[in-house]
Order: C-alpha cells, then structure tokens, then sequence
C-alpha cells in the first residue's frame, strides 16, 4: 500500500512555501536587481552567451548561473512564476530538514519551534524575497548533503558536494569537513574524488582573488580581507544577530555538557553529526568574516546549519528542557526585537517591488514612443538595467522622446511625473519619476 504521509507532508510544505511568498508572488513587475542578477543570464542556453557567464573571471558559481538561466527560459521572465519557483526551493528545504531530524523522534512542538524560527527570521526574508540570491540554492544542496552523510549514501554526497562547489565559492570552507568525514568513514575513493574538485575550486578562487584584487572592488576581493575588517565582521555578525548567538551558546553549551555527563569520551559515532553541526557553523561563520559586504542572506548558511543543530540537541532532553527553551526562546524572540526586524525586511522588499514594479510597467506601457536612461544612479548595478530590460523587451520602432529616470527626494520640488505602485499590505510607494530630457 502507497505510504501517502510523505506526500502530504510534502504538499503541506510547498502550500506553507507559497503563503510565505505570495506577496511577492502577486507582483507582476520585476525589482531592479531582478533584471540585473536574474534576467542579464543568457536565454539561449545551446550558445551559451556572452551574458551567461558561466566562467566569469570576477565569480565562480557556474551552477548558480545555470540555474538561472534555465529559469529565464522556463519562465520568460514572467516575475511570479519565478517566486513559485523560489517556493519550490523553500519546500524541499524545509522537507530535507524533516527528513534529517525524523530520524531522531523530534517531538512535534519543536518541529514547530524550528520551523517558526527558520520562517519569521529577517534573515529568510532577505533569501527568498529576491531572486538574485545564491544562498537559498546553497543551503537545499547543503541539506541533502547532510541527510546524505546521515543515511550513509557517500555517492549522493559526493555528487552534492560536487554541486555545491558550483553554486557559490565559499562552499571552500565547508566541503572540506565532508572530505574529512569520508576519509575518517573510510570512503577513500569518494574523498579523493571531492578533494579533486576541490583543488580546483581552490586554485579557482585564488585566481579570483588575485584579478579582483589588481583590477575590481567585486567581493571575491574579500578573501584578502585585513584583521580591522575580520574583526568588524565578527562583531557585526556575532551582535548583530544576537538572538542566534545565544541559541548557538545554548546548543554548544548543552551538546559538551551531554558527553561529560554520560561519557568522557569526546567523539564516538553516535555524536559525530553533532560535530558535524559544529564545524558547518564555525567554517560558514568564518566565511563570512572575509566579506566587507555586511547582506542579511549571507548569514542564511549558518542560520539554517543551527536550527538543524538545535533540533538534534533537543531531541536529546527531557521534556522539562524542552519547555524550559520553548518559553526562554519566545521571551528572547520578543525582547530583541526579531519580529520588528522580520517586519522591516518585509516592508522592504515589498516598497522595492512596488515602486520599481511601477516604473518597469510605465516603461513596457510607453515602449513604443519613449526612451529612458538612468539618472544619478544609486547602485552601479543600475547602469547595465536598460542594456537587459531592452533585450527582454525590445522596441517595435525608434522612439522619438527620451527621458530621465530619477529617484523621487521627498526634501525637492520635482518637475517629474511620479510613477506610484501598492504593496500587498495597501501601503503606496512613489520610489521612481520620469524627466523628459529632450524632444
């Protein structure tokens, strides 16, 4: 007979995943860093173009690009096929890390706990709300690998490993743990395998390092970061999102305090993966001092990596523990402020959507007779916008009118016809105008 528990809760994940990002699903105009770091990737994939840039010389995230560019073919840049996508993604995270701390009878009230957590973050927020980021697909490939290790399918792991390297380059730091694991589990022709490829990140890498370093400010320069900068990104990250030190403090704490209590022998196998929690945490974290960027989603690695963590510590205590942490958790949720900042990001991304959703759909609607060009941009990123947007959209004739496309400064009279869009919430956001500059 069909086990169907596993379908449904499947399903049940992927409906929580699409209610999670139906704000952003509704939208029906892409954000500016949508068309920047989504949509610049080539659409014919069998030429590989230029734009794809599968082996660009300032990034090495071949899978990531691929992806995406698979995407813009599936989904020709209709923008919520993209977060339905993205929900996808979410599901089978979520399902992943079911499957992960299933085995060790994780009482439903913690599933809960974990899953709250993981859902009301800021840090969630900035991952899925957007489409230009390569965390959200780091992190699933992450999770299998684990759930790999945990069944003992060294294959599979090789193949994610494989994966992950292709996805985004500081998996530097955390495929070496998994090459440790197999050589200690014995798997030798798997980690000389993975250890391959790793050589070949690593050099890859470096070479990145060495061209950002003479000739951009990209962020693979931060690999040749100075201790003033490691220093502020640790106290940026470790205060910064207190909330998550002090759930790693307790799980730390309450992990070594397991194994002096009931053995004195520091590793055996039936503690490995707890080890393996640990490190993941300590090497991503220490990535992450080697950004001069301070992003919200880049802590999204080690966020997800604790919560995993903390699921297996708890399944280890006893039921008063437990509801000793539930309410410890829901006191210090509310008193830092975490779902203010949740809120934040939220109203964020929506008032980013609307009001460049709102300028995107004046221009598709004024294609034919006007002509636009960035002013003053804020972000350099803008400057290749409408390079993109006319290859997605190209023009029927040669418009006569060319205009300026200008943020709106609340503190100046402008001139400039106000281009205005409505959050899923009601809330309207005037963020662009419109100049004419000549005739």
């Amino acid at each position: 007979m069909l086990n169907l528990l596993p379908i449904i809760a499947f399903l049940a994940c992927f409906g929580i995943s699409i209610i999670y990002l139906l704000p952003q699903i509704l939208f029906q105009q892409p954000n500016i860093l949508d068309v920047v770091e989504t949509w610049s990737y080539g659409k014919d994939i069998m030429w590989i173009s230029k734009t794809v840039g599968l082996f660009d010389i300032e990034r090495f995230r071949p899978l990531f690009v691929f992806l995406r560019s698979v995407m813009n073919v599936l989904f020709s840049y209709n923008p919520p096929l993209y977060f339905i996508f993205f929900a996808l993604l979410l599901a089978v995270t979520i399902y992943t890390g079911f499957l992960i701390l299933k085995k060790k009878r994780v009482d439903l009230p913690i599933y809960i706990l974990i899953s709250g957590i993981f859902f009301l973050s800021p840090v969630t927020i900035d991952t899925y709300w957007r489409l230009g980021t390569a965390e959200n697909l780091f992190v699933l490939v992450l999770c299998i690998c684990i759930y790999a290790l945990r069944r003992g399918l060294f294959g599979l792991l090789s193949v994610c490993l494989f994966i992950l390297m292709g996805t985004k380059e500081n998996s530097l730091f955390v495929v070496p743990i998994f090459i440790f694991l197999m050589l200690y589990k014995k798997h030798i022709r798997e980690a000389l395998f993975v250890s391959i490829g790793l050589f070949m990140l690593t050099a890859k890498v470096y070479l990145l390092v060495q061209y950002a370093t003479k000739y951009s400010e990209h962020y693979t320069a931060l690999f040749s970061s100075t201790p003033s900068s490691i220093v502020d990104m640790f106290y940026y990250y470790s205060t910064g999102y207190f909330f998550y030190t002090l759930i790693f403090l307790f799980v730390v704490i309450h992990f070594f305090y397991r194994i002096l209590l009931r053995n004195r022998t520091f590793f055996t196998h039936r503690r490995e993966l707890g080890y393996v929690y640990l490190f993941l945490i300590l090497a991503q974290f220490t990535s992450l001092l080697f950004f001069r960027n301070k992003q919200q989603y880049y802590y999204f690695p080690v966020m997800t990596t604790l919560l995993l963590f903390l699921g297996e510590e708890l399944s280890h205590t006893t039921m008063r523990t437990k509801r000793a942490f539930l309410l410890c958790t829901l006191i210090l949720f509310i008193l830092l402020h975490v779902p203010q900042q949740t809120w934040e990001r939220v109203e964020f991304w929506q008032s980013e959507y609307a009001g460049d959703g709102a300028l995107f759909s004046y221009m598709q609607k004024t294609a034919d007779s006007q002509t636009y060009y960035f002013e003053s941009a804020y972000r350099p990123e803008i400057s290749v916008v409408m390079n993109t947007w006319n290859e997605v959209h190209p023009l029927q004739r040669v418009p006569k009118a060319i205009y300026g496309i200008l943020l709106i400064n609340e503190e100046q009279r402008t001139s400039g016809h106000k281009l205005c869009g409505q959050t899923f919430f009601g809330k309207t956001v005037c963020k662009w105008q419109v100049v004419p500059l000549q005739n």
